[in-house]
């Protein structure tokens, strides 16, 4: 890092996973947009819409961006002489620090004898005086998709109970199901992604999915772009 604190945005048209990585600073992830998946560990947690997770310096995480999501990532340098939360978490309240970040966008300077230095001061002390939390957040040590697609398979049987797929187009009901769909096909996607970052070939994963070889890399072009 050159600078004390520094700012980086992030959008993802497409499903984005990085690899697990471990920090070399302080990290910040504020979403602003759609949601974020991050992995410590065994466990994963959803990071949502107007969320922040606040990461220390070593930790070891992964990250999966859903399609259309945006996030801020704050980083803060270890030769800081503050003293940061050791341990990992959701920061609240997160209002606050999006309206940090707001009032910073309209200054984009970290000079810090102007007001960009000034606010990443008050952003900095309000992190330093947090108090990251995991308890109040539902967490599995299942993988994420598994409930995702048992969730969406009960609601989708509790909308489609007794309707006809011929009344979809003018049914309320039916967007539901598109888009618990989508989110399900997402996750699957995921998983895909994963195999074959592993080296698994297409005929293996085919004999695993539900999907054969050409379904497969459809999916894998069209949801997070791997050709």
């Amino acid at each position: 890092m050159n600078q004390a604190i520094e700012i980086s945005n992030h959008k993802a048209t497409l499903l984005k996973i990085t690899s697990r990585k471990k920090l070399a600073f302080h990290s910040l992830i504020c979403v602003e947009k759609g949601f974020v998946l991050i992995r410590l560990g065994k466990l994963e947690y959803v990071i949502g819409s107007s969320q922040c997770f606040w990461l220390p310096a070593d930790s070891l995480f992964s990250l999966s961006f859903m399609p259309n999501s945006e996030a801020k990532e704050i980083r803060f340098s270890q030769r800081s002489q503050s003293e940061f939360p050791s341990d990992a978490g959701y920061v609240t309240p997160s209002q606050f620090i999006f309206s940090i970040l707001f009032e910073y966008s309209q200054v984009q300077s970290v000079d810090w004898n102007m007001p960009g230095g000034r606010l990443m001061r008050v952003l900095r002390d309000h992190i330093c005086n947090a108090t990251p939390s995991l308890q109040h957040v539902l967490t599995t040590k299942l993988p994420l998709n598994v409930e995702v697609n048992t969730a969406t398979d009960s609601l989708m049987v509790g909308v489609v109970s007794g309707r006809n797929e011929d009344d979809c187009s003018e049914d309320t009901n039916c967007a539901q199901i598109n888009e618990l769909q989508s989110i399900t096909d997402i996750f699957d996607t995921r998983e895909l992604l994963k195999l074959i970052r592993s080296g698994r070939k297409l005929t293996d994963i085919s004999s695993l999915s539900t999907l054969n070889e050409e379904q497969i890399s459809t999916r894998l072009i069209e949801v997070a772009g791997y050709r």
